[in-house]
């Protein structure tokens, strides 16, 4: 369905990505109302709405059909929703991601930035889809998400492989055998 993809050295806000959408998942798969346990067709004869029980097996798979509701989440945790986001970041924090440094120990500030805070701002995150459809899901994303397709992602991740190859190519020694 969907890659998301953090800066580099941002391991702990992926984490905490991971956990909400986890969270959310487990509250889908629990907490769901009528519309799960009965479906609603129009009688033939009448043309009245009827209301019927759904079986065991239809209610497992209109509980585990969850996309709509996975993609609507993604981009709640991509806005920094939910107590204890790791996506909140200080101004100071946000530049030494792009500086390449890693947000852990001393450097990554033990509580996020606090709620109003000027220095408050989100991580940058990209999205990458198989469907590019799939993003109409939600009703709107936050600025610090870019969409791109995955397609984008193989063949750029297929470059950087190359490229590390040449690399170890490059610095392995050529023994000659006698």
């Amino acid at each position: 369905m969907a890659l998301i993809q953090f800066p580099a050295g941002a391991g702990t806000a992926g984490q905490s990505a991971f956990q909400k959408l986890r969270e959310y998942r487990r509250r889908h798969e629990l907490e769901w109302g009528d519309e799960k346990l009965f479906r609603t067709r129009e009688d033939a004869a009448t043309g009245r709405l009827v209301r019927s029980t759904r079986t065991r097996k239809e209610r497992g798979f209109a509980i585990h059909e969850q996309r709509e509701n996975a993609i609507a989440d993604m981009a709640a945790v991509l806005a920094g929703g939910g107590r204890g986001s790791r996506l909140w970041v200080s101004a100071a924090e946000r530049t030494l991601v792009e500086a390449g440094g890693q947000l852990r120990g001393k450097r990554w500030s033990t509580d996020a930035p606090k709620e109003g805070s000027a220095d408050r701002q989100l991580l940058e995150a990209t999205v990458f889809w198989r469907d590019q459809q799939d993003k109409n899901f939600a009703s709107e994303w936050s600025a610090n998400v870019k969409h791109e397709l995955f397609e984008d992602a193989k063949a750029l991740q297929g470059a950087e492989a190359a490229e590390v190859e040449q690399v170890v190519d490059a610095a392995t020694p050529v023994t000659k055998e006698a």
